[in-house]
């Protein structure tokens, strides 16, 4: 196997990333956007890039060519061409960006259709990094010249905070000020950690302008963005930043319950796959049920079995229609010729993406009658459809939401730097759950179906590789991004969280059918995924509690610590393709317990040893540096003194 599947499940190479040093800014142009713009120390600018969006707010990747990148005195000037097809869209455009040693960036777009198609948008975004702008003040100037005062948002924003922006201008810090204006449409602003991006995003078209809208044939289309950033402070030499883990004598909270999803493929677990799966041990199965289908039947008995061979209790997603007390009433006669060992019950409508008020206050009642365990509800989609549609929790135990990292962007280094996010959505459903638990079901790395047109997934054929699907799955950065996102989980203080599946290419094995598409996701039958290994080790210990871990580059190589009274674990990662040095600080003596990285990806992916022992860590340097392998997990082992 090629070693570009073992890490992120393809032989293409990754798209390559430039990093340029012009006047005090610092920034990586990729694949036609400016990423990581920092001045001096500090990230002003998280990404500047143009979106083609459909009718469904499918984002369409372009088709770059005639790519530039010229440079002289005055700084660098990029351009290419960028067509954006898929389905009726045909949209081709040419970009110049221009950034100067005065530290100015113009970015400008000049487009037109090929065809007619329905958009609900096209133009520039701004990503505005939340570490660095969060509480900040905002003057935004509206396109008739009018100044309003904002702030870039602490707690998630369930709507715009920022909006009829001709120009803004910020504070990243107390010497630093950052100014941009916008031309050719009028831009707002979003926060989206409610999909759990770690930015703020100033976008067009203002999304009270109806949308979609009919793009016609031949239409030409002008942007442009011109940023400025100026300082109070000479300019002065950039140091580099090393990287260092520090793990915290802070407790932040005791290790919260950790689930996983029953299998959506179509085989029965077989007695092995159990068997293997039952070596971890997870607290509870989640599965859904769609009362209102003529499917809740087969759908229940999946879960019933499934939850049989784990010997799982359930976390039972009950979806209701438009007849509940019926529904539900149907639901309780098989459970009579059919028990069902239950974790807990989470109410959600068939049509509403946030558990409605009627539904609770008509249901809860009557469940609790037949089972006494934790009753919630909330939403089977992003934190975005809880925060702006809030339950009443007067009557429940926990609120719910599910995580994936792909709303709106699908590349590793998306993916990696948005995962802190994750902890913005706990904190912020703790403040609107009152006494309510927060639990956060389920984490998966692609999303399971487009929430701005439906409320569940529904059955897809195996003819073609369905889009839940993400072949990262099987690779480590499958397990590094699952490392992260149990990192921001937990030390968040969420109270419950389930993960992924239990086999299959949505899962953390293979299992004994192997896949169905072993062109485009190439995963060995019986093979163990390397997040597998993440759960065995994690799920080992019981009663932990959780240490303050911090990373002094969270982008490079992060992790997360768990303790007993007598020893500790960490799970360290490393997120990027490149070779890493970081220094462990916090605990002595330690040892490596468990490694994975292409050299052994064949090994782990099998389960004849599933313990192995433990060594001294060989990759220790003399300077106390431990060096990590690109996309490499380790998991160390510490003594408590």
């Amino acid at each position: 196997m090629h070693n570009r599947i073992k890490q992120y499940g393809r032989k293409e190479r990754l798209p390559p990333a430039k990093r340029f040093n012009i006047g005090d800014l610092t920034l990586i142009y990729e694949s036609g956007n400016l990423r990581n713009i920092y001045f001096r120390q500090t990230e002003v600018i998280r990404m500047i890039y143009a979106a083609v969006r459909d009718h469904e707010w499918i984002t369409v990747s372009p088709e770059i060519k005639n790519e530039r990148v010229r440079k002289d005195k005055s700084g660098i000037c990029i351009s290419y061409q960028a067509r954006y097809r898929y389905k009726e869209i045909d949209f081709s455009a040419s970009y110049t960006i221009i950034i100067t040693v005065d530290n100015r960036i113009v970015a400008e777009m000049k487009g037109m259709a090929g065809s007619s198609f329905r958009k609900n948008r096209i133009g520039f975004c701004l990503l505005h990094p939340v570490a660095t702008c969060a509480g900040r003040q905002c003057l935004i100037t509206s396109p008739d010249g009018s100044e309003t005062a904002g702030e870039f948002p602490v707690s998630i924003a369930p709507h715009q905070p920022f909006k009829n922006i001709a120009s803004m201008q910020w504070m990243p810090d107390s010497n630093t000020t950052v100014s941009v204006k916008f031309h050719g449409d009028v831009f707002e602003t979003e926060d989206q950690r409610n999909w759990t991006d770690d930015s703020y995003k100033t976008y067009c078209t203002p999304l009270e302008v109806p949308y979609p809208v009919v793009v016609n044939a031949g239409s030409v289309m002008e942007q442009k963005i011109e940023l400025s950033i100026i300082s109070n402070q000479p300019s002065g030499a950039s140091s580099l930043i090393n990287s260092v883990l520090n793990i915290t004598g802070e407790i932040v909270g005791n290790l919260p319950e950790i689930g996983i999803g029953c299998s959506t493929r179509h085989e029965p677990i077989t007695e092995g796959e159990a068997l293997l799966l039952r070596t971890i041990h997870f607290s509870h199965l989640r599965g859904e049920i769609h009362l209102f289908s003529d499917r809740f039947v087969s759908q229940f008995r999946s879960i019933r079995h499934e939850s049989e061979m784990l010997n799982l209790p359930v976390e039972l997603c009950l979806f209701f229609g438009s007849s509940p007390k019926e529904e539900f009433q149907r639901f309780l006669k098989l459970l009579e010729k059919e028990p069902l060992n239950v974790h807990s019950v989470a109410l959600f409508d068939e049509k509403e993406q946030s558990t409605p008020d009627a539904l609770i206050h008509e249901m809860v009642p009557a469940i609790r009658q037949w089972f006494r365990g934790p009753v919630g509800a909330g939403t089977n989609c992003n934190f975005a459809q809880l925060n702006r549609a809030r339950p009443d929790t007067g009557l429940l135990d926990f609120i719910s939401f599910a995580v994936h990292p792909q709303e709106h962007a699908s590349d590793h280094k998306s993916m990696i730097e948005n995962m802190a996010a994750q902890l913005y959505t706990v904190r912020s459903a703790k403040s609107i759950a009152g006494s309510c638990k927060v639990n956060v079901s389920p984490v998966t790395l692609q999303r399971r179906f487009n929430a701005n047109i439906g409320n569940y997934e529904m059955l897809h054929s195996d003819a073609v590789l369905p889009e839940a699907i993400d072949v990262r799955q099987m690779s480590l950065f499958g397990a590094v991004w699952t490392v992260g996102s149990l990192k921001y989980l937990i030390e968040s203080g969420a109270d419950s969280i389930t993960f992924y599946e239990t086999m299959g290419e949505r899962g953390i094995i293979m299992g004994e059918y192997g896949t169905k598409w072993p062109l485009q996701f190439p995963a060995s039958k019986n093979s163990l995924f390397p997040v597998f290994h993440v759960f065995r080790h994690l799920m080992q210990q019981s009663n932990c509690k959780v240490l303050k871990t911090y990373s002094s580059q969270p982008h490079v190589v992060d992790g997360f610590t768990i303790t007993t009274s007598i020893y500790g674990l960490v799970f360290l990662s490393n997120l990027t393709i490149q070779t890493q040095e970081i220094a462990l600080k916090g605990i002595g003596k330690h040892w490596t317990t468990f490694t994975m990285q292409p050299g052994n990806f064949r090994g782990i992916s099998r389960a004849v040893s599933l313990r192995p022992a433990m060594q001294t860590d060989p990759s220790v340097l003399e300077n106390g540096i431990i060096k990590l392998g690109p996309l490499e997990t380790r998991v160390i082992q510490f003594i408590r003194i």
